[in-house]
């Protein structure tokens, strides 16, 4: 399997490596949110409030563009980084939204795993010589906090692997990079400038055509 190198210099796997195999949470909903909406005469209200026609509608994009993979590809990816390096030991975590199926088999490397909640776990990382950051996504969207911790509980050798085969070293500089796109990702907030855009350029062309078209002589 080929993978694409980023642009944040190279990447190395080696020794006791460090599995984490993440799950996509890019449409979670907070729980106060639908418990409002389950309340007779009260969701459309909460709806028209928080603007949420249009956050569905944003989330959607989200999630078509971020185009998660299956655990399946997922784990092929894995393996084929595991393969490429020079690994003594494997351990493998799963997030809790992202647990294999009983009866999907898995690589060797993954047979004994943990898991744990991505969203508030703390790792230990003081006899592990690579990390593995499997993302099923693009952007590894909302695991920005996940990487912090990895950073402040100091793992030095952090290889981000995207479901789009691309790799990065975690640094300072990919975070700061990530950021701007996972923003950008999330919120689509340049197809919303652009669509706001278009309603006064679109009056003023209309406005124009509209004098030029009054100002032609008449036959």
């Amino acid at each position: 399997m080929q993978f694409h190198l980023g642009e944040f210099g190279p990447v190395r796997v080696f020794g006791r490596t460090l599995v984490i195999v993440c799950a996509y949470r890019g449409g979670a909903r907070q729980a106060f949110e639908s418990r409002l909406h389950a309340l007779p005469h009260v969701g459309p209200v909460v709806s028209w409030l928080t603007l949420g026609s249009l956050r569905r509608h944003i989330a959607s994009l989200r999630d078509h563009y971020a185009n998660p993979r299956s655990l399946d590809v997922q784990l092929g990816m894995v393996t084929a980084l595991l393969d490429q390096g020079t690994v003594e030991s494997v351990r493998t975590i799963f997030d809790v939204r992202r647990l294999p199926d009983q009866a999907q088999s898995r690589p060797s490397w993954a047979a004994q795993s943990e898991t744990a909640d991505l969203a508030s776990w703390v790792p230990s990382v003081c006899d592990v010589d690579s990390i593995i950051l499997a993302y099923p996504d693009a952007l590894g969207l909302t695991f920005g906090r996940l990487e912090r911790r990895l950073l402040a509980a100091g793992a030095r050798n952090v290889v981000v692997l995207t479901g789009r085969r691309r790799l990065f070293p975690l640094s300072p500089r990919t975070m700061r990079s990530f950021r701007w796109r996972r923003l950008l990702a999330s919120t689509r907030i340049a197809e919303l400038m652009l669509a706001i855009a278009i309603l006064p350029v679109a009056a003023a062309l209309a406005g124009y055509d509209w004098l030029k078209a009054d100002t032609r002589p008449h036959q």
